[in-house]
């Protein structure tokens, strides 16, 4: 056995991410991205990754073998948090931990629903509700549907497009008159992603029944009358 001492050393890495400009991007758009370093060795090796799910690095610029400048894609459905950021350059890696910010993206608007009303006791009703921009075409993603208030039973939802959704309801005959808010939810594809919900206040209506009793025959019975047919 042949030895030597001290004939190795392990030299400390010293490389940092120390900025990221901008260091926030919304759900759902596409930016590009400068990060900075310190005592790196950036090159055209260089890839750059973050965590959770939800973004695409598209390109990576090389500037400097201290600055990067990247562009990115960022799901609608991505969680919106911070994102850790890793630059590796062949066998060498360097992090920045919360280093960028996934904001939400333009809120889930509901743009209509047709009709805007029904009666009590009015059973399999179909509501079409429209969004600005959903994703209830995909069949495996998550929906739900609600009213304020109670009465109204929701029996199934079906995609029409990605943005147009039909739903059935029921509405009980003693429902509360009067308007209800309607939420709708819904998850990105494959029920993944985070979910987006939007409410329209006061969207749908319910109204009296048309319904009326006219009469009872007979309208009259001696007292202790069994098995009266009415």
């Amino acid at each position: 056995t042949i030895s030597m001492s001290n004939a190795f050393t392990v030299i400390e890495n010293t490389a940092v991410i120390t900025q990221i400009s901008p260091d926030s991007v919304q759900a759902g758009t596409t930016e590009t991205l400068t990060i900075y370093g310190y005592d790196t060795n950036w090159n055209e090796n260089s890839t750059v990754s973050f965590s959770g799910g939800g973004i695409t690095t598209n390109w990576v610029q090389v500037n400097s073998n201290t600055e990067l400048q990247i562009q990115v894609s960022v799901d609608q459905w991505a969680y919106t948090t911070w994102r850790n950021v890793t630059v590796t350059t062949e066998n060498v890696t360097v992090s920045l931990q919360n280093g960028l910010l996934i904001t939400p993206p333009p809120p889930l608007e509901i743009l209509s629903i047709v009709p805007e009303s029904g009666e009590q006791g009015t059973n399999d009703l179909i509501l079409t509700i429209e969004v600005n921009d959903g994703n209830f075409y995909d069949e495996y993603a998550g929906r739900s549907l609600t009213f304020s208030g109670s009465g109204i039973t929701v029996q199934n939802t079906t995609g029409i497009t990605d943005d147009i959704l039909q739903a059935q309801v029921d509405i009980n005959s003693f429902a509360e008159i009067g308007y209800r808010d309607v939420t709708l939810g819904i998850s990105g594809p494959n029920g993944e992603g985070q979910w987006q919900y939007a409410t329209l206040y006061d969207g749908f209506e319910v109204n009296p029944s048309d319904h009326q009793l006219i009469s009872i025959s007979p309208n009259q019975s001696y007292p202790a009358t069994w098995d009266l047919q009415v």
